[in-house]
Protein backbone atom coordinates (compact mmCIF):
# COMPACT_ATOMS: atom_id res chain seq x y z
CA UNK A 1 0.00 0.00 0.00
CA UNK A 2 1.38 3.37 -0.99
CA UNK A 3 2.26 6.31 1.18
CA UNK A 4 -0.52 8.42 -0.32
CA UNK A 5 -3.18 5.85 0.48
CA UNK A 6 -1.89 5.47 4.06
CA UNK A 7 -1.96 9.23 4.51
CA UNK A 8 -5.50 9.37 3.07
CA UNK A 9 -6.79 6.76 5.54
CA UNK A 10 -5.00 8.51 8.41
CA UNK A 11 -6.57 11.87 7.51
CA UNK A 12 -10.00 10.22 7.33
CA UNK A 13 -9.52 8.76 10.80
CA UNK A 14 -7.96 11.93 12.27
CA UNK A 15 -10.92 14.18 11.50
CA UNK A 16 -13.42 12.09 13.40
CA UNK A 17 -10.83 11.29 16.09
CA UNK A 18 -10.24 14.93 17.03
CA UNK A 19 -13.95 15.70 16.89
CA UNK A 20 -14.57 12.69 19.14
CA UNK A 21 -11.92 13.77 21.64
CA UNK A 22 -13.48 17.23 21.86
CA UNK A 23 -17.03 15.90 22.11
CA UNK A 24 -16.36 13.13 24.63
CA UNK A 25 -14.18 15.36 26.81
CA UNK A 26 -16.87 18.03 26.77
CA UNK A 27 -19.54 15.50 27.78
CA UNK A 28 -17.43 14.33 30.71
CA UNK A 29 -16.59 17.90 31.66
CA UNK A 30 -20.25 18.96 31.72
CA UNK A 31 -20.75 16.57 34.62
CA UNK A 32 -18.16 18.51 36.64
CA UNK A 33 -19.19 22.02 35.57
CA UNK A 34 -21.79 22.42 38.29
CA UNK A 35 -19.27 21.52 40.96
CA UNK A 36 -16.72 23.96 39.54
CA UNK A 37 -19.29 26.75 39.22
CA UNK A 38 -20.31 26.14 42.81
CA UNK A 39 -16.69 26.54 43.87
CA UNK A 40 -16.36 29.89 42.08
CA UNK A 41 -19.74 31.41 42.93
CA UNK A 42 -20.73 29.79 46.20
CA UNK A 43 -17.39 29.53 47.96
CA UNK A 44 -15.40 32.34 46.36
CA UNK A 45 -12.56 30.18 45.04
CA UNK A 46 -10.44 32.14 42.52
CA UNK A 47 -10.92 31.24 38.86
CA UNK A 48 -7.22 30.49 38.41
CA UNK A 49 -7.43 27.79 41.06
CA UNK A 50 -10.49 26.28 39.39
CA UNK A 51 -8.63 26.29 36.05
CA UNK A 52 -5.73 24.44 37.70
CA UNK A 53 -8.23 21.96 39.14
CA UNK A 54 -9.68 21.39 35.67
CA UNK A 55 -6.16 20.91 34.27
CA UNK A 56 -5.52 18.23 36.88
CA UNK A 57 -8.79 16.46 36.04
CA UNK A 58 -8.22 16.56 32.27
CA UNK A 59 -5.74 13.63 32.06
CA UNK A 60 -8.27 11.35 33.76
CA UNK A 61 -10.84 12.40 31.16
CA UNK A 62 -8.40 11.78 28.32
CA UNK A 63 -7.71 8.25 29.57
CA UNK A 64 -11.29 7.48 28.70
CA UNK A 65 -11.89 9.71 25.70
CA UNK A 66 -8.79 8.91 23.60
CA UNK A 67 -9.62 5.21 23.02
CA UNK A 68 -13.31 6.02 22.49
CA UNK A 69 -12.44 8.73 19.98
CA UNK A 70 -10.09 6.44 18.07
CA UNK A 71 -12.80 3.82 17.81
CA UNK A 72 -15.19 6.48 16.55
CA UNK A 73 -12.62 7.73 14.04
CA UNK A 74 -11.89 4.28 12.61
CA UNK A 75 -15.54 3.30 12.36
CA UNK A 76 -16.54 6.63 10.79
CA UNK A 77 -13.65 6.57 8.30
CA UNK A 78 -14.26 3.05 7.06
CA UNK A 79 -18.04 3.52 7.02
CA UNK A 80 -17.66 6.62 4.87
CA UNK A 81 -15.19 4.88 2.57
CA UNK A 82 -17.57 1.96 2.23
CA UNK A 83 -20.59 4.20 1.64
CA UNK A 84 -18.76 6.14 -1.07
CA UNK A 85 -17.60 2.96 -2.79
CA UNK A 86 -13.92 3.65 -2.13
CA UNK A 87 -13.33 0.24 -0.57
CA UNK A 88 -14.79 -1.45 -3.65
CA UNK A 89 -12.57 0.71 -5.87
CA UNK A 90 -9.49 -0.22 -3.83
CA UNK A 91 -10.38 -3.88 -4.15
CA UNK A 92 -10.91 -3.50 -7.88
CA UNK A 93 -7.48 -1.87 -8.11
CA UNK A 94 -5.95 -4.98 -6.56
CA UNK A 95 -5.23 -3.56 -3.13
CA UNK A 96 -5.82 -6.04 -0.35
CA UNK A 97 -8.19 -4.54 2.19
CA UNK A 98 -6.25 -6.18 5.00
CA UNK A 99 -3.35 -3.88 4.19
CA UNK A 100 -5.58 -0.93 5.17
CA UNK A 101 -5.64 -2.28 8.73
CA UNK A 102 -2.01 -1.24 9.28
CA UNK A 103 -2.95 2.43 9.61
CA UNK A 104 -5.61 1.99 12.33
CA UNK A 105 -3.33 -0.47 14.12
CA UNK A 106 -0.50 2.08 14.18
CA UNK A 107 -2.90 4.77 15.37
CA UNK A 108 -4.16 2.38 18.03
CA UNK A 109 -0.61 1.77 19.20
CA UNK A 110 0.06 5.51 19.47
CA UNK A 111 -3.21 6.16 21.31
CA UNK A 112 -2.61 3.16 23.55
CA UNK A 113 0.83 4.45 24.51
CA UNK A 114 -0.57 7.94 25.14
CA UNK A 115 -3.29 6.45 27.32
CA UNK A 116 -0.73 4.39 29.20
CA UNK A 117 1.38 7.51 29.74
CA UNK A 118 -1.66 9.39 31.08
CA UNK A 119 -2.66 6.51 33.35
CA UNK A 120 0.78 5.88 34.81
CA UNK A 121 2.26 9.39 34.75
Amino acid sequence: MGKTLRRYVLVEIAGAFFAGVALFTFVLFVERVLDLVDLVIGRGVPGVLVARLFASILPAFLEITLPMALLLGVVMAFARMSRDGELAALRAAGIDLRSLVAVPMAAGLVVGLATLFLAVG
